[in-house]
């Protein structure tokens, strides 16, 4: 018999402790602002007159005939139509194949271009927002954030104090042994964020305060010597080799999976469709793969009331130890609550 769902209250002394890790999704990016939704996101890069790259009318064909405005379904199925191409073939017509391509860059770009004019300000945040966040997170060892966006940066640094975590940055560059390995807690960006970027092998942070990240990362993105660490792939495949070619993602990820802590997993960051019914649902299989085979010792899953919840708890019973889960409802979280919910105009 499946497990019955509960609130967050109900098991919240059970896990919010330094025995436990939390695995944060974009649920709790929307939660904040709904504007980091796939719908608004899709909305922005079609956009012409915001400057930049935007959705052509090719690519937006192949969302309406996808009839989605998920950019990793999107993505995932041009990653798809390539290798499938090349199976048959297609070297012949190398000219599909650069089409593709091209598609695929140019919706790549769209997606984090549009993520960074969706952000909300700074300044409209307000103070109380950046505490709650930031009293929540402290209570856990690891924060591994699969957002792109600066909620959680921001929230840690937004009262001047740097106290509590590490994030393995030594100034502004990645140092895998920069941060003493104590009971603050250790964040890492496993897709990567708008406050990161590469410059030849050095992967660096943008550390202005406040709405000058947002600004800094215009001027950056133009100069080709420097490179967004912004995961923007299709497939899971396609994610676990740009976390492999890039030294901070995979120390990222291989913490995920030596994880053997407690596990709270939050805001749906393993993308999975809401009634599970798509075929195409497994975009983030690396961090599900990174779960099974840490084998945390126990875990909390977060389970939205969007879909269908005991179809959510059956499919979740079907890929880990039963025994060793809990369900609770997404909403009656902290992190995750209609009372954290800001408005866009």
């Amino acid at each position: 018999m499946s497990k019955q769902l509960v609130s967050w209250e109900e098991i919240r002394e059970d896990f919010e402790n330094k025995e436990t890790s939390l695995l944060l999704g974009k649920g709790f990016s929307c939660a904040v602002w709904n504007r980091f939704k796939d719908s608004s996101l899709y909305q922005e890069a079609s956009l012409q007159n915001n400057g930049g790259s935007f959705l052509s009318e090719e690519d937006r064909q192949i969302f309406d005939k996808l009839e989605t405005k998920n950019f990793e379904k999107v993505l995932a199925t041009l990653s798809t139509t390539k290798e499938v191409n090349e199976i048959l073939g297609a070297q012949a017509h190398s000219e599909i194949l650069l089409k593709i391509d091209e598609r695929y860059q140019n919706i790549q770009r769209s997606l984090i271009q549009a993520v960074e004019r969706v952000h909300i300000p700074w300044r409209d945040i307000p103070p109380e927002v950046f505490t709650t966040v930031k009293k929540e997170i402290l209570k856990y060892q690891n924060l591994f954030y699969t957002s792109y966006d600066l909620l959680i940066y921001w929230s840690l640094t937004s009262d001047g104090y740097f106290e509590g975590f590490r994030d393995y940055f030594s100034r502004n560059e990645f140092q895998e042994k920069s941060a003493i390995e104590d009971k603050r807690l250790r964040v890492f960006y496993i897709h990567g964020g708008l406050h990161l970027y590469s410059e030849g092998e050095k992967i660096l942070k943008i550390t202005n305060k406040g709405e000058n990240i947002l600004e800094q990362c215009k001027q950056l993105w133009t100069d080709p010597n420097f490179r967004p660490l912004f995961m923007a792939e299709g497939t899971w495949r396609d994610k676990l080799k740009f976390i492999r070619n890039s030294d901070y993602l995979f120390f990222a990820y291989n913490r995920l999976k030596q994880n053997t802590d407690k596990l709270v997993v939050l805001g749906n960051p393993l993308n999975l469709d809401k009634s599970l019914l798509d075929k195409n649902h497994d975009f983030n299989k690396h961090l599900l793969d990174a779960i099974v085979e840490s084998s945390p010792k126990t875990v909390a899953i977060s389970i939205t009331d969007d879909g269908d919840v005991a179809q959510q708890i059956k499919y979740w019973e079907g890929v880990m130890k039963p025994d060793d889960i809990q369900f609770f409802d997404e909403k009656s979280h902290p992190l995750c609550s209609p009372g954290i919910r800001l408005e866009a105009d």
